[in-house]
């Protein structure tokens, strides 16, 4: 059911999220939004809220959670959404799209406020630059490829020079450094 549009001017949404979202990011689960506050500036407590986020195209699962109360000049911070990004869509993804976050904040079936978040859906093989989780580059390696072994030997002389220990064991160790 689609709600009444009765957009109330003293309720807002305060959005942040990533700007560019692809199927590595959605392989690896960091947050496409990382928080949403909500803001009842009015002299009234605000009851019974349902928060949903949607997206143009369909890259998320319809997202939903409710509020009992938002005090009267409260703010409530709702912090990280575990959005669920759409795994097939982006995997099919051969060309870069616009899309759109949709989030609502609904009391019964009144919309009391919106805002669509512009975000820029990024082809299944294409890097969303070092700004946005720039570990995630690493998504991109095919670990069999004959020029990784090149590049891990090389790796490994390197630790060796500067460690006088060759082993690649990073993750084995939970050491950073190596």
């Amino acid at each position: 059911m689609e709600p009444n549009l009765v957009l109330q001017p003293k309720v807002r949404l305060e959005v942040s999220a990533l700007n560019a979202v692809n199927y590595a990011l959605q392989q690896n689960s960091p947050a496409a939004i990382h928080s949403i506050v909500i803001h009842n500036d009015s002299d009234t407590p605000l009851e019974n809220l349902e928060l949903w986020i949607t997206s143009t195209p369909a890259l998320c699962m319809t997202w939903r959670r409710s509020f009992a109360c938002i005090g009267a000049g409260a703010s409530f911070h709702a912090g990280a959404v575990d959005l669920k990004l759409n795994g097939e869509y982006l995997s099919m993804l051969t060309e870069a799209t616009e899309g759109f976050f949709h989030i609502q904040l609904v009391q019964g079936d009144t919309l009391l406020c919106q805002e669509n978040v512009p975000v820029t859906v990024l082809a299944y093989d294409q890097w969303h630059g070092y700004n946005i989780h720039p570990e995630l580059l690493s998504a991109f390696v095919t670990p069999n490829h004959p020029e990784i072994v090149k590049l891990t030997a090389r790796g490994a002389d390197f630790l060796e020079k500067w460690t006088a220990d060759p082993s690649l064991d990073g993750y084995q160790t939970q050491d950073p450094n190596r």
